[in-house]
């Protein structure tokens, strides 16, 4: 995961599917919001791949990035 100093992340993680297993690393987008209420960390991801549409919006969005 690589973090471009502005809370913005670009990564790959290695997803679960519908049945519990690994399905593959895919590419996600996130921004790092701060804490919520409960003290645990905001991360919200934006985009992640999965399908070749998906994978390519989510390398447009971390390539418009700086990534």
């Amino acid at each position: 995961m690589i973090e471009n100093h502005e809370g913005r992340y670009c990564g790959w993680v290695n997803a679960k599917n519908s049945y519990g297993g690994y399905s593959g690393f895919v590419r996600f987008y996130g921004l790092f919001a701060g804490e919520k209420p409960d003290g645990s960390p905001g991360f919200f991801v934006f985009t992640m791949g999965g399908n070749a549409r998906d994978d390519a919006v989510t390398a447009k969005m971390c390539a418009d990035a700086g990534y």
